[in-house]
């Protein structure tokens, strides 16, 4: 009788182990988390070098002008916005939910003030909304 013929009891893992192959590792305790939003970076707010992009109900939040800037806190700079008929007016993007202001002037006031480009997360305080800078 050839070996091909025989019946082999052995469980798949015992003869992998045989077979000298190493045993994949086990993840336990496994939680799959649904997304808030379409993308991570949708509730953010964005500095870039000449505009910043803002969510939505931030503006909505403020009734639609702000004035906008900057503080300390917790040792880093932040980004400070606050509701006023006189300040900028976020404008609709052609593509997406966010709004932008674009103004190069301002940019760069506010790099001069500390503040770097990047990804921003809103927390509401009292009169309005404060950005921490995330890490990348």
């Amino acid at each position: 009788m050839s070996l091909a013929n025989e019946i082999d009891d052995r469980t798949t893992k015992e003869q992998l182990r045989d077979l000298g192959v190493l045993e994949a590792l086990t993840v336990e305790n496994v939680r799959w988390i649904k997304p808030y939003s379409s993308h991570p970076k949708s509730r953010l707010v964005t500095v870039g070098k000449e505009h910043i992009r803002m969510p939505a109900f931030i503006v909505d939040d403020l009734g639609g002008r702000m004035f906008i800037g900057t503080g300390k806190y917790r040792g880093s700079t932040v980004l400070l916005l606050k509701a006023d008929k006189e300040g900028y007016k976020p404008c609709s993007m052609k593509t997406g939910r966010k709004k932008v202001i674009n103004a190069p002037g301002l940019i760069a006031r506010l790099l001069k003030a500390g503040i770097t480009p990047g990804c921003y997360e809103p927390v509401k305080i009292k009169g309005g909304w404060m950005c921490e800078r995330v890490k990348p």
